[in-house]
């Protein structure tokens, strides 16, 4: 089937998939106009962040402080680095969670690199923003990707 009709399979099966990309879709021109917004919510800073990143990555570190490099590489190519302090006493726990990868327009079948989550990607017990877990995702530039998470999560 071509990405057409996954989407469009995707977007009848989920309404509030659809509405929250063609709200993505609007976004104008001026982006710290748009971040500035009292209408911006969390969510829309999220995505907007996925138009800019290319990829974040986390690596432990322990000298000379305990903590967490972050490392942020934009789309333009230009790469931040940052050292995050972690707890001392805080022990990360895998959770058995596998978030599935409802879409992803990079795929090869649609004529994609082939970048992507292969499916699905696992939790991680990194807390981050507040939750008790993480995920670590592949975000291709210019493609659109929709996941969902296992029941009750």
């Amino acid at each position: 089937m071509a990405l057409s009709g996954d989407a469009r399979q995707l977007f009848t099966e989920r309404p509030d998939v659809y509405a929250r990309f063609i709200r993505l879709m609007r976004y104008p021109q001026g982006l710290r106009a748009v971040w500035r917004a009292e209408t911006t919510t969390p969510a829309d800073r999220k995505a907007m962040l996925r138009l800019v990143v290319q990829l974040i990555s986390l690596e432990p570190v322990d000298l000379p402080r305990r903590g967490t490099r972050v490392r942020i590489q934009w789309m333009s190519g230009a790469v931040d680095e940052h050292i995050i302090d972690r707890p001392v006493n805080g022990t990360a726990r895998r959770l058995a969670m596998r978030i599935q990868e409802l879409l992803n327009s990079d795929a090869g079948i649609y004529g994609g690199s082939n970048q992507g989550n292969q499916g699905g990607v696992e939790a991680e017990g990194l807390q981050m923003h507040g939750r008790p877990y993480s995920l670590n995702l592949t975000l291709p530039g210019l493609s659109a990707l929709f996941f969902k998470a296992p029941p009750g999560s």
